[in-house]
């Protein structure tokens, strides 16, 4: 196969801080000592100062050296050189390599006639393996410590190789039940992402068959935490698919009590304990509960992360979820303004260290909740800010939010000048120019019309009396909508009741909350 040239590239643009000076380290194995460079750190050097991939750039910086005659043999060595470098990096941080370590010394000490010092790193190996459910590697090492019974190398009786026959049946057994349930989670997955996410009669059909299957009726078929870890999943998306939040919420719940037990679980792999629960989290905030949200957020709060992605991932789930806890919950305490501040000052700093990191789908998402937070605390200025960032990108994702931001924006510009027309401002040009737009794109639903129509008599309300009845009638208007609920129509709703009542908007949106915890 022919090599990509800008495979190279990538692969040492994803290279962290510390994985290039390591390389840097390792490379001193393969060079004289205070020699000169080798050709192939010179290319890496090369390839790591380009911002993009250039190859005329990288040609004609070295086009007087003999260093790079041979480009695509140097390329293809410097790729050889830096996967071994990152597996040396990596090889203590998964147990797969640790695994696969024992296993490797366990032969060298077999061929150099030391049976017993094979035999203990063996029975290491199978240590790990049963406790990480690494049942291939567990299924190695069983074989290799029956080698040494048959062949007689160890003192070991009929005993233990009896014993070994039973947990190796077992071992075979649970690979299999760990390959099936991992099957069958990945095909509900599929089957979530079809329709573009939609349920048609077939696909609900097809939900319901895998939910009354013996494999997700309840977990006795599960035979090991790895299993039992994908039957949770897969319930649960399952659950969710047929809108049943509370069950599937359930799953993830009984899913991190078997985690939280488990602590070599979380320090071995905890990218996917964050991902357990910040998949919780977002289930929660859709049933409307926050009670665990303090106590999880500390947790992702606290998480390490190995590299730059990790860190960049663990931003994005750990700021949306803040976001929604002090939209729905948190901003009901008084003191919570600072705290407030601080969490715009986080989102802020993250959107622009990890921008390369984030898709547009979730920065937006990021957006509208800042802009959100910060129009139901009556801070309009802030609020303008975060829907001009929402303006400036692309409205190829999250349509849902493009159609709030038209609405929403002749709101804020209403609120900053407090209902009076600025010089330079012709707000009924800006009502219409909003009606067109939603208009052109079959989006101006009967909710948003009402509030535009609205806002265009209020500006033309001779006095504070006139502009009451508006809101009024306007309350009126939009509760018989309540029934269409979508995104941004609960705050549109405070904003016209923080008018009607003449009450500040976070005391009106405190008391949704609260009318909304008491509610059966």
């Amino acid at each position: 196969m022919a090599h990509n040239e800008d495979d190279l590239f990538d692969l040492i643009k994803s290279m962290t801080p510390n994985e290039k000076r390591y390389f840097k380290r390792f490379t001193h194995i393969y060079s004289d000592k205070g020699g000169d460079k080798p050709k192939y750190v010179l290319l890496f050097e090369a390839f790591d100062e380009l911002e993009t991939y250039d190859p005329q750039q990288l040609t004609e910086n070295f086009r007087d050296e003999n260093t790079f005659r041979h480009l695509p043999q140097e390329k293809k060595y410097l790729k050889d050189r830096i996967m071994e470098s990152l597996r040396l990096y990596h090889r203590a941080e998964t147990i797969e390599f640790r695994l696969a370590d024992m296993l490797q010394d366990a032969t060298i000490f077999y061929e150099k006639g030391l049976y017993e010092q094979a035999l203990g790193r063996l029975n290491k190996a199978r240590q790990l393996a049963r406790t990480y459910d690494k049942f291939s590697f567990l299924i190695r090492a069983l074989i290799a410590i029956r080698k040494l019974i048959v062949e007689r190398r160890i003192r070991k009786g009929a005993e233990a190789l009896a014993q070994l026959e039973i947990e190796t049946d077992a071992a075979i057994q649970n690979q299999e039940n760990q390959t099936q349930f991992k099957r069958k989670w990945q095909k509900i997955l599929l089957l979530y992402r079809q329709e573009g996410y939609r349920n048609t009669a077939e696909k609900r059909a097809t939900i319901l068959a895998h939910l009354g299957s013996p494999w997700f009726k309840d977990s006795a078929r599960a035979t090991s935490f790895s299993a039992r870890h994908n039957y949770h999943l897969g319930r649960s998306l399952l659950l969710q698919m047929l809108n049943r939040i509370d069950e599937a919420a359930q799953e993830y719940r009984d899913l991190l009590e078997e985690w939280t037990v488990r602590s070599d679980r979380i320090k071995s792999d905890p990218l996917a304990y964050r991902l357990l629960i910040s998949n919780y989290l977002n289930l929660q905030h859709r049933r409307e509960q926050y009670a665990d949200f303090p106590e999880y957020l500390e947790v992702l709060d606290a998480a390490k992360t190995r590299n730059f992605d990790e860190e960049a991932e663990l931003f994005q789930a750990t700021a949306q979820l803040k976001l929604l806890y002090y939209i729905n919950r948190a901003v009901i305490n008084d003191e919570a303004f600072h705290a407030y501040l601080e969490l715009m000052d986080y989102v802020e700093n993250g959107l622009e260290t990890y921008a390369d990191k984030i898709n547009e789908s979730r920065r937006r998402s990021l957006l509208h909740n800042l802009m959100i937070l910060s129009f139901l605390i009556g801070d309009w200025k802030g609020a303008h800010q975060w829907w001009q960032e929402i303006d400036r990108s692309s409205e190829g994702v999250r349509q849902e939010i493009n159609d709030f931001a038209i609405v929403i924006k002749l709101i804020i510009d209403y609120e900053r000048y407090s209902g009076a027309e600025p010089d330079g401002i012709d707000f009924n040009a800006e009502l219409k120019a909003a009606r067109r737009k939603l208009r052109r794109k079959e989006r101006l639903n009967p909710f948003f019309s009402a509030v535009m129509s609205a806002l265009g008599k209020v500006l033309k309300a001779k006095n504070s009396s006139a502009r009451r009845e508006i809101f009024s009638a306007l309350k009126e208007q939009i509760a018989g909508m309540a029934e269409q609920s979508f995104l941004g129509s609960i705050e549109i709703q405070t904003w016209v009741e923080h008018h009607f009542t003449g009450r500040p908007i976070r005391d009106v949106w405190c008391d949704t909350i609260h009318s909304r915890d008491a509610a059966p």
